[in-house]
């Protein structure tokens, strides 16, 4: 499980400050699929990163009793070849190399020996975030962080990641931060709402839903009018 004790996270910049986290305190399980919603600027991305350990609160701590990912889809340092980055990020998470570079050599990704032999700051965008999500999928956790989305690239890797998602679904928990409803329909077992600071856990996906539909009305009496079609299908 992931526990956060009385966590507290500011973001700064300029004359601009963002309360991601006021004095929360909230239990993951971590053989839970948790889908986190919240609209734009609440945090999500920010909670992700501390749920991994890629930011640090201001004030509290978070408890990680599980083997935690990094977000899916991060890559860090580019400078090395993929193959060399594969290696690199499967030894820093006990994993054996060579099976982390079949279980990427086999997905549907033209050209992967190309790949492996270049460096990553050469590679496509898009053909770089597919391999970074090959290699999250790849190595084994308690718990998978996601940051928007569990799928990305053409659609024949977007099958395969939700394939894999699928099988890893099987025996591992997983954090979802996004604004997609539909995603929380369709994977949520719990749905947290993070909203100008706190974290609302809920087990009726449906409750839930109608709720966040709620925090994004009252969002737009300052800003645009929402879309909720657009949230239901991104």
């Amino acid at each position: 499980m992931i526990e956060l004790v009385n966590v507290t996270k500011v973001l700064s910049s300029k004359a601009i400050k963002t309360v991601v986290l006021a004095n929360a305190s909230v239990v993951l399980p971590a053989h839970k699929r948790i889908v986190i919603l919240g609209g734009p600027g609440s945090g999500k991305t920010s909670l992700i990163r501390m749920l991994a350990g890629h930011m640090l609160p201001n004030h509290g701590e978070i408890n990680r009793r599980s083997r935690v990912s990094f977000p899916i889809g991060f890559l860090g340092n580019l400078k090395r070849t993929s193959r060399e980055h594969i290696r690199h990020v499967a030894g820093l998470y006990g994993t054996e190399a060579n099976e982390v570079l079949s279980f990427i050599s086999a997905l549907p990704l033209p050209g992967i020996d190309r790949i492996m032999r270049q460096p990553l700051a050469e590679l496509p965008q898009q053909t770089r975030l597919s391999l970074a999500y090959a290699l999250g999928y790849a190595i084994p956790f308690d718990v998978y962080l996601f940051d928007g989305t569990i799928m990305v690239g053409n659609a024949e890797f977007r099958r395969a990641c939700l394939a894999m998602f699928q099988e890893r679904a099987r025996t591992s928990g997983m954090v979802l931060a996004t604004r997609n409803v539909q995603f929380a329909r369709q994977f949520g077992e719990i749905i947290g709402i993070i909203d100008q600071g706190c974290i609302a856990i809920y087990e009726d996906a449906t409750l839930a839903i109608a709720s966040f539909k709620k925090v994004l009305a009252r969002e737009a009496v300052n800003t645009n009018a929402i879309d909720f079609a657009e949230v239901e299908s991104q």
